[in-house]
C-alpha cells in the first residue's frame, strides 16, 4: 500500500517473501507515542545501530560493541566480570569490572604490576 501526499509519500506491506516493509522518501519517521515491540528485537539490517537523543547519537552498536556518548550510570547488580587488555604508549593497561553494584568493585592495574 502506498500513500502520497504533498508532502511526500509512505509504502507499507511485504515487499519479499522474508520481510515486511515500512518506507518512505523522506529522510525520518517520527512518532508521536512510544514503539512497543512484541517480539523484544530491534536491529539493524547492515548498518550500525544508533540510539539518538535530541537529534545528537547517544549509543551506537557496533560488530565489535557498543560505544557510549556520555555518562553510563547503572542502576541494580552488575554481575558480569569482563577484562580489558590496551596497549597505549608502550604501558600495558588492563582493566577489569566484576562483582556487584553494592561491592562497587573495580580493578585497574598496569602489567607489570606495580609490586614486581
Amino acid at each position: 500500500m502506498r500513500i502520497n501526499t504533498n508532502g511526500g509519500q509512505t509504502e507499507i506491506g511485504p515487499q519479499n517473501t522474508s520481510w515486511s516493509h515500512f518506507s518512505t522518501d523522506r529522510p525520518r519517521f517520527y512518532f508521536n507515542k512510544g514503539i512497543t515491540v512484541d517480539g523484544g528485537l530491534i536491529g539493524s539490517y547492515d548498518e550500525d545501530l544508533q540510539i539518538q537523543r535530541a537529534g545528537t547519537t547517544k549509543l551506537t552498536v557496533t560488530s565489535t560493541g557498543v560505544d557510549i556518548a556520555g555518562d553510563l550510570t547503572i542502576t541494580g547488580d552488575l554481575n558480569t566480570v569482563n577484562t580489558t587488555t590496551l596497549d597505549v604508549s608502550d604501558k600495558l593497561i588492563t582493566a577489569g569490572v566484576g562483582g556487584t553494584a553494592a561491592t562497587n568493585s573495580f580493578l585497574l592495574y598496569t602489567s607489570p604490576s606495580p609490586r614486581d
